[in-house]
């Protein structure tokens, strides 16, 4: 009998399986599609059921962990100055209290235009990026099967990253898409000339590849100039105002080199918590995090060994971070996370170019990175990631909501302004605020409820009875402060506790001005 086409197609190694089932054919017709757009497509349109369950269990974890994600401050943050700016120039004016170029604003703007629902604009931006880099992980990668599920998988790849949803999200798309289409340089330099405006470590990053480019004598200099002007506009956007003060507070070199130290163990192993509690955004449990750290360095070390370039390019972005951690304010943990997605990129492109696929160390962090991610999901599935909306029911239930509210510190009402449309009294000044604009340091001076209260004493006496929100659990003070409510942490660790301040004293009229300046309603029409 005379074969078929089909029967005639190579199939590569790890793609040699029985034979599918429609369904699977489809999906790997997809991904043959997806090849074909990175370098050319050498796979059968058959696929093993284990391996087509596997990739559509990932993609749908992926989509569920974003639809039922609970924004946290950052996100917020970056929704409203992007819808709340009444002009493109009041919106500039914001992001150079924030520090983040315009990008990632400029989209979820558009997209409130297209969606029309703001609440809806954060989980249709990140999965209009997550499921393409996904796809792209799991279907064009040049590395083994179980390794692109792992990846995909990965702590950093399926929460941290794509579920999320800020700047760093779209920084890892356009990352991504430089490595996938490294043999297209036209499309390649597109997107390292993209990199510098979604943050700026993404600008490091895209030095990086272009000088690996340079390495390969492929520089395009229209393009370094494209990327020249995009990296000018950027800095541009973020050039701090002259009374910015940072979110972070400075600390002094020994101890900024101790938060580095236990936050960079997350490379190593993802699974973060406070103490024996589940906690996002804080590294691995005291007593691990040292072996976490000195696990993952040494991988680095013997993955890129005799690999000067590999090696050269991790150590700069990891020493950069030290560096501005240490002068600056200590980069958080998924700020340096990014240093395990830039090695996870280097490994891309040298199985790209025909090099090593990663050592069976490698694949073993992996494979640990892998398992937090499902328990990483798994935690966000049963408890949700942030529980503004339970402290906003309780105040509805109190009857509070319309009161003069102020938050300390002044990101705890974040997700409660947001989602109430709602401000918050500066707890040292005589203004309001829905988001903030970092440019008021005092908060960074109180240090004890002692202080804390002498200020809410002062304020009392100022606007009459007023009401607080806090992360702190604080004393009931006869006729200064007593606790109404509180409502538990979620998984990002806030707790929401909510308190009277001057219970004994009459309410009095007060409208304070906007902190910064004039600003729509989140649901304007």
């Amino acid at each position: 009998m005379k074969a078929t086409p089909n029967a005639n197609l190579h199939r590569k190694e790890a793609d040699t399986q029985s034979p599918g089932t429609p369904s699977g054919e489809r999906v790997m017709r997809l991904r043959c599609h997806l090849a074909k757009a990175f370098d050319g497509c050498e796979v059968a349109l058959s696929a093993a059921p284990v391996w087509i369950a596997a990739t559509l269990a990932v993609m749908a974890l992926q989509a569920i962990l974003i639809v039922t994600h609970r924004p946290w401050l950052d996100e917020w943050q970056a929704l409203q100055i992007a819808l709340q700016s009444p002009t493109f120039d009041d919106l500039l004016i914001n992001l150079r209290y924030e520090g983040h170029p315009a990008l990632w604003y400029l989209i979820l703007r558009g997209l409130n235009h297209l969606v029309g629902n703001p609440y809806m604009v954060l989980p249709v931006a990140a999965m209009l990026l997550a499921l393409p880099v996904q796809a792209t992980i799991l279907f064009a990668s040049p590395f083994r099967r179980f390794d692109r599920l792992l990846i995909a998988a990965s702590e950093f790849v399926l929460f941290e990253f794509l579920t999320v949803s800020r700047s760093q999200t779209l920084g890892v798309a356009c990352s991504l898409m430089v490595v996938a289409l490294w043999n297209r340089p036209r499309w390649s330099w597109a997107f390292i000339a993209l990199l510098p405006q979604c943050d700026f470590l993404f600008g490091i990053i895209s030095l990086i590849f272009i000088a690996l480019r340079w390495r390969d004598r492929a520089i395009s200099w229209p393009f370094v100039t494209l990327w020249f002007v995009s990296g000018l506009v950027a800095a541009k956007t973020v050039h701090p105002m002259p009374d910015m003060a940072t979110a972070m507070v400075p600390q002094k070199p020994l101890k900024a080199f101790s938060i580095w130290l236990a936050e960079m163990s997350a490379l190593g192993l993802p699974f973060q918590t406070a103490g024996l509690v589940p906690t996002w955004n804080r590294p691995p449990p005291i007593g691990i995090n040292a072996f976490a750290l000195f696990g993952f360095l040494t991988i680095l070390w013997l993955e890129t060994r005799n690999r000067p370039r590999e090696a050269i390019a991790l150590a700069l972005f990891i020493g950069l971070t030290l560096l501005f951690s240490l002068a600056v304010y200590p980069l958080s943990v998924r700020h340096l996370m990014l240093g395990a997605w830039l090695f996870i990129l280097l490994l891309w492109l040298r199985s790209k170019q025909g090099g090593t696929q990663p050592n069976i160390w490698t694949r073993s962090w992996l494979f640990i990175i892998a398992a937090s991610g499902l328990a990483t999901a798994g935690i966000n599935l049963a408890l949700p990631f942030d529980r503004a909306p339970e402290a906003l029911a309780e105040m509805r239930k109190l009857g509070l909501t319309g009161k003069t509210w102020t938050a300390f510190p002044r990101s705890d009402g974040q997700g409660v302004a947001a989602l109430n449309d709602m401000t918050f009294e500066r707890l040292t000044e005589n203004c309001r605020e829905s988001f903030i604009r970092w440019n008021i340091p005092a908060e960074h001076l109180i240090r004890s409820s002692t202080q804390l209260e002498q200020i809410l004493a002062r304020k009392r006496s100022a606007v009459g009875r007023f009401y607080l929100l806090t992360e702190y659990d604080l004393p009931d003070r006869p006729g200064l402060l007593h606790k109404l409510s509180d409502i538990p942490a979620g998984y990002d660790g806030q707790r929401y506790l909510l308190y009277v301040v001057g219970e004994d004293r009459p309410e009095r009229p007060h409208v304070s001005p906007l902190c910064a300046g004039a600003a729509l309603p989140l649901r304007h029409p």
